[in-house]
């Protein structure tokens, strides 16, 4: 195939073996491009909470891990957060974030705090690549 996108949730809790895994994975399909996003799972990748949410997780891990290299190790696509990559002249632009769920990765509020994120994404993009649904589709959890 020409272009694959994976649009999250490509482990259970974010653990290191979880996203080798993955990876080698990822590494054995034949497709041209691929392309992942981050979701609510892959806890790891979420940089800047992933000490708090680890906290809720510390029951399945003994210790924490590095995200920068953990997000290092997927070597095998193209990662975007909050990002994008132009292909075949197609832009495509990828953002793990989603409205609030529980004590998860990339959870924002509903409303003004969310919306500082979607305004992020460029006018010229043609594929948009986001975790949750789109507004008004099966959005309320």
């Amino acid at each position: 195939g020409d272009i694959l996108i994976h649009a999250g949730d490509f482990t259970n809790k974010g653990l290191v073996k979880e996203v080798e895994n993955f990876n080698e994975w990822l590494g054995q399909l034949n497709f041209n491009h691929k392309i992942v996003i981050a979701g609510n799972h892959d806890i790891s990748f979420d940089v800047n909470n992933y000490a708090d949410i680890y906290q809720s997780f510390s029951g399945h891990r003994k210790n924490p891990c590095n995200c920068i290299q953990v997000k290092q190790s997927l070597t095998n696509c193209y990662y975007l957060e909050d990002s994008d990559i132009e292909l075949y002249n197609y832009k495509f632009y990828g953002s793990p974030w989603q409205p609030e769920f529980n004590r998860w990765a990339f959870n924002v509020p509903r409303g003004l705090q969310i919306l500082k994120y979607w305004q992020k994404i460029p006018k010229n993009t043609d594929v948009l690549i986001t975790h949750g649904p789109a507004f008004g589709f099966n959005d309320l959890t």
